[in-house]
């Protein structure tokens, strides 16, 4: 936020800000200590629209949006070296949301169209794709829809193989996407991952990333030979992937692959007549 404001032009803009930046700074505060409760949803929202609407102290909603879209992106200073140190943080610039696209753009975890006093607060800005940005939901954040925070999240998310993938013996073949929560979860935990899966319609984006896998495979697999050495060839993949990042949509593929045996035995062959 400082950063920002210290790039704003008009005097009388800085002085608004500095007066309420306590009050900002508070909200800060409660964010960092509910998304580490996962409670963001008790965050203080705000109408839709109503870009005059006063937020804290004489800042409007739209003076707080505006720090965001016309100083941290759209300029050249220290707010704009911030956003591209967030956008630099996903590993291999792979989406953090669905790992299946390049990160585009910032999204805002809790959307500034209804929390705008998050509208320039790092841990509320999330590097991802152009697909997940435009599909993360705009509304009021509910213990009903919240989804998986990548900044705060449960170790369990990433400790405990959750995504499955079900193989499908149809030429060609196809899979179906699906969550299979922790038998050990909370009720909170289980719901945020299914929010998580349903809001940015991974199940859908997953099985076409595995269509085109599978159609990349046949030649691959056909190469190897006897169904026991693709059998082990899956395997191996399966044992890396998971390794690697386990509820990612290839690790749940390629567990699934190694565990058919229709599949070794010709069926990753059935669309093409075979080798």
């Amino acid at each position: 936020m400082d950063a920002c404001v210290g790039e704003l032009d008009a005097q009388a803009d800085v002085d608004r800000f500095v007066a309420a930046r306590a009050d900002l700074v508070q909200d800060y505060e409660e964010y960092a200590t509910l998304a580490k409760r996962r409670e963001l949803f008790s965050a203080q929202s705000f109408l839709h629209g109503n870009a005059d609407q006063i937020v804290r102290g004489a800042i409007s909603k739209e003076d707080l949006t505006a720090l965001y879209s016309d100083i941290m992106v759209g300029k050249k200073g220290t707010a704009r070296k911030v956003y591209d140190q967030l956008m630099a943080l996903p590993a291999h610039s792979n989406c953090p949301y669905c790992g299946l696209g390049q990160v585009f753009t910032l999204d805002h975890f809790l959307a500034k169209s209804r929390y705008p006093q998050f509208s320039v607060l790092c841990e509320n800005l999330v590097a991802c794709c152009e697909t997940c940005n435009k599909i993360m939901s705009g509304g009021v954040a509910t213990a009903d829809n919240v989804a998986l925070h990548p900044y705060f999240e449960d170790v369990a998310v990433e400790n405990t193989t959750w995504l499955t993938a079900t193989l499908n013996e149809t030429a060609p073949a196809s899979v179906t996407y699906s969550v299979a929560p922790g038998a050990t979860w909370a009720p909170e935990l289980t719901q945020r991952v299914r929010n998580h899966f349903g809001q940015l319609k991974l199940a859908a984006r997953y099985a076409v990333a595995a269509a085109n896998e599978l159609a990349s495979n046949v030649d691959v697999l056909c190469l190897i030979g006897s169904s026991v050495d693709i059998q082990s060839h899956l395997a191996k993949w399966a044992q890396g992937l998971t390794q690697h990042s386990p509820n990612s949509w290839r690790a749940a593929l390629y567990r699934a692959l190694a565990a058919s045996d229709w599949y070794a035995e010709g069926g990753y062959g059935a669309h093409a007549g075979h080798c």
